[in-house]
């Protein structure tokens, strides 16, 4: 179940097929191998496109990307074990360095210590599943403030917030999909990407 949260949570799954062929008829005598006719001519091999070559701005910007979504997953991960335990230790502590805006740090105040007074707690972990960059401030070759904007895909089907014996909260919703999140992520002078925003859509929009 996804909490009424502003948190976010990469997975990708790969499938490779391998087809194995046999090379014995059965009868302990070598398959035939079939031959291309004399008249048939071979269909030329396609020439592999050439790799663009990005430009020195493009290059630290797409850098500066990678940054911020890796900075947003560890948010995630962090995120999920804190609200695994609301009550133990504090919260915001634990979160400040992922955080920047007043308005996340209004959040983390308030909403462990609400999990805490009810006995209510996270289970299961949510992933950061892609990003979609729709906007991106300041010169990535400089060191002054950059703000990347994006739909972050974020996975929370395997979440729930449960009570002490581990029933279903009320008012919490189970995510059958991965949804999107509009999230910003703000470059601080120290280097280290925070979130600024990062809020579930309304209504929930599937990716």
């Amino acid at each position: 179940m996804i909490p009424k949260r502003p948190t976010l949570a990469a997975c990708a799954v790969g499938l490779t097929v391998l087809l194995a062929a046999c090379t014995d008829g059965g009868n302990g005598q070598p398959t035939p191998t079939a031959t291309t006719p004399p008249s048939a001519t071979a269909s030329p091999t396609p020439s592999a496109r050439p790799t663009p070559t990005l430009s020195e701005e493009e290059a630290a910007q797409q850098a500066n990307v990678d940054d911020a979504q890796g900075r947003l997953a560890e948010y995630l991960e962090v995120s999920d074990r804190v609200l695994a335990e609301p009550g133990n230790g504090d919260p915001l502590r634990r979160v400040r360095p992922y955080i920047g805006s007043e308005e996340m740090v209004t959040w983390w105040q308030s909403v462990p210590q609400q999990f805490a007074d009810q006995g209510l707690h996270q289970t299961g972990t949510s992933t950061l599943v892609s990003v979609d960059v729709t906007d991106y401030e300041g010169d990535p070759l400089s060191e002054g403030t950059q703000v990347v904007t994006m739909e972050a895909c974020v996975d929370f089907t395997d979440v729930e917030v449960v009570d002490a014996d581990g029933n279903p909260a009320e008012s919490s919703y189970s995510a059958t999909t991965p949804v999107v999140q509009d999230v910003v992520m703000q470059r601080q002078p120290d280097d280290r990407w925070t979130v600024q925003e990062a809020s579930t859509r309304q209504p929930f929009a599937e990716c």
